[in-house]
């Protein structure tokens, strides 16, 4: 009996089955009554490719072991493009990801089943480097919301909440804050040492009665300052550890993990794939 082939190599099998570049999309619609089984265009050949490296990932990390494709149950689609939906993703990167199951798994999903709020491109913006907006737009004017953001790695929809009291002091210095944002949960995150100070001044000026925060703009690239954060609250940990264990990917994962929960997650996948990269 020969090796069974890995999920990854499956979904790859398939989807050099349905490369068409070059053939009409308009011919084969309509020999497949409206619909075409092939991928007419490299490069949405291309990002669909990425969509299935990335939920391949995902599923390693998260212990989820799938035989085959079939195997791969509806409900698991959805809870990964919540999941990616939670992580500030702009709507077209999620949009692209549910296209690309519907096309190789053949489901059929939308964004009402699955429950993705119905958000334009136009809507969001993020990236991993800067963008157009960034320089766009005056950070001066929102100085102290980039601050919050970059030192407690919060949500977007939490910048504009936080309060003076949801903050734990030490010292007379910002140490954590208590958010609950995705699902409900409650946490403590970490403040960043390097910000401390300039934090307490922000929470100082503040008051100590409602939000601290007027405004956050969307152009404002929050879902980067998450990444900053993760990378630097990991070498903050680090620094503090005597038994550093590259155990994890090449990383500590004790490490990693409290980097998740401080981030409002449970497993060290999530921070690996979306901000250590």
């Amino acid at each position: 009996m020969g090796k069974r082939k890995s999920l990854n190599f499956q979904i790859h099998e398939k989807m050099e089955s349905m490369k068409g570049f070059g053939e009409s999309k308009h011919a084969a619609k309509l020999q497949n009554g409206g619909q075409s089984d092939k991928i007419h265009s490299y490069n949405t050949y291309k990002g669909y490719k990425q969509t299935m490296i990335e939920f391949c990932n995902y599923l390693k990390a998260e212990g989820r072991k799938y035989k085959t494709m079939n195997e791969i149950p509806r409900s698991e689609f959805s809870d990964y493009l919540r999941r990616r939906e939670g992580l500030d993703l702009s709507a077209w990167t999620i949009s692209k990801d549910m296209a690309a199951f519907n096309k190789v798994f053949g489901l059929g999903l939308t964004k009402k089943e699955v429950g993705l709020k119905e958000r334009r491109y136009k809507d969001i913006k993020r990236s991993r480097r800067p963008v157009k907006h960034d320089k766009e737009i005056n950070l001066k004017n929102y100085a102290d919301a980039v601050i919050i953001s970059k030192s407690t790695g919060m949500r977007r929809q939490s910048v504009e909440k936080i309060t003076y009291n949801d903050f734990v002091f030490r010292r007379g210095l910002p140490y954590y804050v208590h958010l609950t944002e995705k699902g409900g949960r409650p946490r403590l995150a970490v403040v960043l040492p390097e910000y401390r100070k300039a934090l307490a001044d922000v929470l100082e000026r503040s008051g100590r009665s409602g939000p601290i925060v007027d405004k956050y703009p969307h152009r404002i690239d929050n879902h980067a300052y998450r990444g900053e954060y993760a990378r630097k609250l990991y070498a903050y940990f680090i620094s503090k550890k005597k038994d550093v264990k590259e155990d994890y990917k090449g990383y500590d994962k004790k490490a990693v993990l409290c980097v998740s929960r401080s981030l409002g997650h449970n497993r060290p996948g999530v921070v690996f794939y979306n901000y250590f990269r």
